[in-house]
């Protein structure tokens, strides 16, 4: 893995329950990950659509070091930017050391 690469910081989310005064309970993101290093590549849907055969439309590709239980239900936090991990996490030659997660951005509000 070219270390020089990896120039942005995301945070890694996952969706629980917290305590809410009001209802009971209320859905957070909330960080698994925090401060990761990462390489991130803005995609063409049209190109990503083509390579995956998938409806869903994959906006970035980021590629990190090897974290175990990162899941397409999480998302990626970038600054004040948010992107759906949309696929499997994929192991980069099955060695456990860098990983790939395909996005797509998400904006909320």
């Amino acid at each position: 893995m070219n270390a020089g690469k990896l120039r942005h910081r995301i945070d890694i989310e996952r969706n629980t329950t917290a305590a809410s005064a009001t209802s009971g309970a209320a859905a957070v993101w909330a960080a698994l990950y925090t401060g990761l290093w990462a390489a991130i590549w803005p995609l063409k849907g049209a190109e990503a659509v083509v390579s995956l055969q998938t409806q869903a439309t994959v906006t970035h590709r980021m590629r990190i070091r090897f974290h175990a239980g990162i899941l397409p239900s999480m998302r990626v936090r970038l600054g004040n930017r948010y992107f759906a991990i949309i696929a499997p996490a994929i192991d980069i030659d099955e060695r456990h050391r860098e990983m790939e997660l395909l996005c797509q951005e998400v904006v909320y509000g």
